[in-house]
């Protein structure tokens, strides 16, 4: 597949040495179909061929112009190890295959397998504590270096019980979507350019020169990054407006982030699943473009919250960080979809109600934290009250924080960028209010 790094450069099946290392594919093996398909028993025929589909759509697909010879995601391994039956696979490949079977319905007309079976094919449990044996595990068992970079072990994320797993968090239309010229390079007013699809993706040879210097620097300053975070350094490359020495810095200053906020281990569903049941932030569906929608609705935190500022950022803090790991972990597809937008909905707010520091604290994440993740805020019923501060604070952005930020007059403008069921009525949709907000109320297609 072509969404496979190693796929397309004929390492893994074509292997023969490669074939008995178990779950040793490629650092981005969560958008490799073929590969969660031949991951345990449970292998949907469709799967694969809607594996073969999509290879023959990426060949097809029109590439930024631009010399270009090298891919963002390009690795370089030690030899694999041979896969053990007493360990755990690593924790994104059990993710991977996770996520392939409770999306079951999107390969088959029939049913999601019982939890029970889901337990039973991927070492699940609904004792959340029994997964927590893989949050030291690197992500990239066995590897040297990822992207470029020296590799450490990643800490785990995430831990999200089966029977959680939304249906539809990876519909089939994503694995043969093709991303057109505009949704790979966003252009400004201003000239500029930035990069959104950044994976199993040729690279300008300007971003291969710089992505080049920032390995040097790197090895140079002794740094060595998680596969994650290595993967994602032309992310980091393009919020430093090609700056290849800040980049580096930026990546070192999250990989810190990551190191303190994940110390005490994974997020795990259960325990934010109560802050989850407010509605404060959710996913709804997906744009046109298939990319997964965050509903963010500030009102609905608890007056209760504020009694404690502190507590009440870092819940919100926290709720946020499990929505964009769990769109990271299930929702999205390297080379199609790689990030999500933002309907931030102020309505109910007077200005003295507006909760300053836990939104100051959402966007300073996203910013610095999950770059090139959000590729679009659209914020309505806005108070007036809020309005003109609105207006000075996005002059003082940048061009391109701008072209992020559109502020909604009317809720009638999102039904351009939706299809009218992947919305809520008051979002100018169909679909009835939700009052259900986890597992996560994704709608299937169409998204147009």
């Amino acid at each position: 597949s072509s969404s496979c790094v190693m796929h397309s450069q004929g390492k893994f099946h074509f292997a023969p040495e490669a074939q008995t290392a178990r779950g040793n594919c490629c650092s981005q093996m969560a958008s490799c179909v073929p590969c969660k398909a031949r991951q345990g028993p449970f292998s949907p025929k469709k799967a694969v061929e809607h594996a073969d589909s999509n290879q023959e759509a990426s060949r097809k697909r029109p590439l930024p112009e631009g010399p270009a010879v090298e891919s963002s995601a390009s690795l370089e391994r030690a030899p694999m190890p041979a896969a053990s039956t007493s360990s755990p696979p690593p924790a994104w490949g059990l993710s991977s295959r996770k996520c392939l079977a409770l999306s079951a319905r999107t390969f088959s007309k029939g049913p999601l397998p019982p939890v029970s079976s889901a337990r039973t094919l991927f070492g699940d449990s609904d004792d959340p504590a029994a997964s927590l044996n893989l949050k030291s595990v690197s992500s990239l068992e066995g590897a040297t270096k990822v992207n470029g970079f020296d590799a450490v072990p990643d800490w785990e994320a995430l831990v999200v019980q089966a029977s959680n797993v939304a249906p539809f968090s990876l519909p089939q239309e994503v694995l043969t979507y093709a991303p057109c010229r505009e949704a790979v390079i966003a252009q400004f007013k201003n000239g500029e350019s930035e990069r959104k699809v950044h994976c199993n993706i040729e690279l300008t040879q300007e971003e291969q020169q710089k992505l080049a210097i920032m390995r040097e620097l790197a090895q140079a300053q002794g740094k060595a990054f998680t596969p994650a975070l290595a993967t994602a350094a032309t992310r980091y490359l393009a919020r430093a407006k090609g700056d290849p020495k800040r980049a580096v810095k930026d990546m070192a200053a999250t990989q810190e982030w990551r190191k303190e906020f994940f110390q005490a281990g994974p997020i795990i569903d259960k325990s934010v699943e109560e802050y989850l049941s407010h509605g404060i932030v959710y996913f709804t569906g997906r744009d046109v473009l298939l990319r997964p929608t965050l509903v963010v609705r500030p009102a609905r935190i608890p007056a209760a919250w504020f009694n404690d500022k502190k507590t009440s950022t870092d819940r919100v803090v926290r709720v946020l960080v499990f929505c964009i790991e769990y769109m990271v972990r299930y929702m999205v597809l390297p080379g199609h979809v790689e990030g999500g937008v933002v309907l931030m909905d102020m309505g109910g707010l007077s200005l003295s109600q507006v909760p300053f520091s836990p939104m100051k604290s959402i966007m300073s994440v996203l910013a610095n934290h999950y770059v090139n993740r959000i590729f679009k805020f659209y914020v309505f019923n806005l108070p007036s009250a809020l309005s003109s501060a609105l207006s000075f604070g996005l002059r003082m952005l940048t061009e391109r924080q701008r072209q992020k930020v559109q502020v909604v007059r009317g809720v009638e403008e999102l039904r351009q960028q939706f299809a009218l069921h992947q919305l809520e009525t008051d979002l100018g949709g169909s679909r009835p209010a939700i009052d259900k907000f986890y597992p996560f109320p994704l709608q299937p297609r169409p998204f147009e």
